[in-house]
């Protein structure tokens, strides 16, 4: 048995010695000692502990065949959809330094060139040819880093969409600090749809974990950009997020967040949860 290809770890800080161990393929999380991970890799584990590993898919019988029942997955459900989806990063930068990223170990002032721009928009609208609808979510680092790209690549795909008689759509992942109204607007008239965005809790938590790259927290910025745009565009939050920021609105009895922008986190608690 192998380790399958699709597998993340990470440390757990809480427990020296033992590992997050993360099946991409099946959906699944196991923590396990770091030795037995070693162990896995050099297949000194005993069939039973083989058999409960390849269960979760941690161990596969071959990796080439894994990768080649991954592709035939993929492409089939490509071949009966009729829409086309990608993951678009624009860069690995980023204006904040929140301490749990996991892409800081690579992150950095790389950015798409206009030569890849230009070869992503030759892949897409060949996809537009075959008479799929597109749906691009631009990510980074921090997309909107690369605004101007973002709106290139948005607004030729848009155009070529149009001539071909499908739709195009787009998603922004983004930490929101630069979502002002007048970009929000400008993603707008290209056909943005959402914005998807993330709180981690009240001031100092958030600020303790998503300060900017200076030191100086984000939530103020955050909520008041939320404030500017939600009437232009779509916010989208993980479960766990809304509810994080439900808490935060019945908490406040302490009166850590000033009454104005409570406000602004109660208008954007019903605008995400009426979604």
């Amino acid at each position: 048995m192998e380790l399958s290809i699709y597998l993340k770890t990470y440390s757990y800080a809480h427990e020296p010695g033992k590992l997050l161990v993360y099946s991409t393929a099946r959906g699944a999380i196991v923590k396990l000692d770091s030795s037995v991970l070693a162990d896995a890799r050099d297949q000194k584990l005993s069939d039973q502990e083989q058999a409960l590993l390849a269960k979760i898919g941690v161990l596969v019988p071959d990796r080439l065949a894994e990768q080649e029942q991954m592709r035939t997955l993929f492409e089939e459900g490509n071949r009966r959809s009729r829409q086309f989806t990608a993951l678009v990063t624009m860069n690995l930068d980023c204006n904040l330094a929140c301490g749990y990223c996991y892409e800081d170990h690579f992150r950095g002032k790389r950015y798409m060139t206009p030569e890849t721009a230009d070869l992503l928009v030759q892949y897409v609208s060949a996809q537009i040819e075959r008479g799929l609808d597109v749906t691009l979510d631009f990510y980074g680092g921090e997309a909107l880093l690369s605004l101007t790209m973002m709106k290139d690549i948005a607004a030729r795909v848009r155009h070529k969409a149009s001539e071909a008689g499908t739709q195009a759509s787009f998603n922004l992942v983004s930490n929101a600090t630069l979502l002002t109204r007048e970009v929000a607007q400008e993603l707008k008239e290209l056909g943005f749809v959402s914005v998807r965005f993330t709180i981690d809790g009240p001031p100092d938590v958030h600020n303790l974990q998503r300060p900017f790259v200076s030191g100086k927290g984000s939530f103020d910025r955050i909520i008041e950009n939320l404030d500017q745009t939600c009437d232009i565009t779509r916010f989208e939050l993980a479960t766990s997020t809304l509810a994080k920021l439900k808490n935060i609105l019945q908490e406040n009895s302490k009166n850590t967040i000033k009454p104005h922008k409570h406000c602004i986190l109660e208008k954007a608690f019903l605008h995400c949860s009426n979604l």
